[in-house]
């Protein structure tokens, strides 16, 4: 059942996904994709595909995107294709969600610890981060990477709560789709799965986080 009641200990650290959670995403990861598809002589996908495709990595939303075309050599070359594409087109669209920047500068000058974990490749997780939010401090930042395995795995997790010296019972991640409650759960660490994301609402609840939450406004209640 989801929960809609604060924690009983203090919070020391929110953890935060990236896409669908602090940045909208989808027009860039839907360009990018489709201009690649265009180039091979593949069909395009529209935004709500994509949408669906988005949350396991950049390799999972290859083979969803190629499907049945999606030969070994094929899966690669579009890979390399997406991530140059991309890598040049990452900010073009993307913005922080309303309320986003307002929320972290209110965690921090409240004495909360911040971190980003997500499942986009490390270098440009760490692109958008710097880009679209400079100011915010925060004390950890990764994506996938060889030493952090794609979520649901737990390493990244609590990689960040060593960072910012907080015990996984006394963290809470915020993310937007049911791999982020996965993971949250497999690290021990509270989940707070947003509505305003890339997954529908019946569906986080499918999923049993432990908040439920519908504005950016909501995660200062949960402290």
């Amino acid at each position: 059942m989801v929960t809609q009641t604060p924690f009983m200990a203090m919070v020391q650290a929110v953890i935060f996904d990236l896409d669908g959670t602090l940045v909208d995403s989808l027009a860039d990861i839907a360009a990018s994709t489709n201009a690649c598809l265009v180039r091979a002589g593949l069909a395009t996908h529209d935004d709500d595909a994509i949408r669906s495709f988005v949350g396991h990595g950049i390799g999972a939303l290859v083979d969803q995107a190629l499907g049945e075309r999606g030969t070994p050599a094929r899966v690669q070359s579009m890979l390399s294709a997406i991530r140059a594409h991309y890598h040049d087109h990452c900010i073009d669209r993307t913005r922080p969600y309303p309320g986003i920047e307002a929320v972290l500068d209110a965690l921090h000058r409240g004495g909360t610890q911040l971190a980003v974990v997500s499942n986009k490749p490390h270098g440009m997780t760490q692109r958008i981060v710097d880009a679209l939010l400079p100011d915010v401090a925060f004390g950890f930042v990764t994506g996938e990477r060889p030493a952090v395995p794609r979520k649901p795995d737990p390493t990244g997790l609590l990689l960040a709560c060593a960072a910012l010296q907080a015990p996984p019972s006394r963290a809470l991640y915020v993310g937007d789709t049911p791999v982020d409650i996965e993971a949250a759960r497999a690290a021990g660490v509270r989940s707070a799965a947003v509505t305003w994301g890339f997954r529908d609402r019946h569906l986080l609840e499918a999923n049993a986080p432990d908040h439920l939450i519908d504005t950016p406004e909501q995660i200062l209640s949960l402290l």
